[in-house]
């Protein structure tokens, strides 16, 4: 099964034990190896965003993203040094 990106946004993200993490909101990419590294997945609109690592990951599906209980590290949407910004097209 493929999924991209758009069909992956706002899927909800839970934990084995069913517990809500919130939505996919973006995906970090290794662009040397071009793997999928993790999830951003953001909580409510003023919640951290979380980062979940591609090896926690247990299912990804167009309905929900189900993840290992210890999967969510937190991650200061404010303190990050990454900046999670729209690709704009270079034509």
């Amino acid at each position: 099964m493929i999924i991209n990106l758009s069909e992956l946004k706002n899927v909800p993200v839970v934990t084995e034990n069913e517990t809500s993490l919130g939505h996919v909101a973006d995906i970090e990419i290794d662009v040397e190896n071009y793997l999928i590294t993790n999830l951003v997945v953001k909580r409510g609109l003023l919640g951290k965003n979380l980062l979940i690592n591609r090896s926690q990951i247990i299912s990804i599906t167009a309905q929900k993203v189900i993840v290992e209980d210890s999967a969510a590290l937190e991650l200061e949407e404010e303190t990050s040094e990454r900046q999670y910004e729209s690709p704009s097209a270079s034509y």
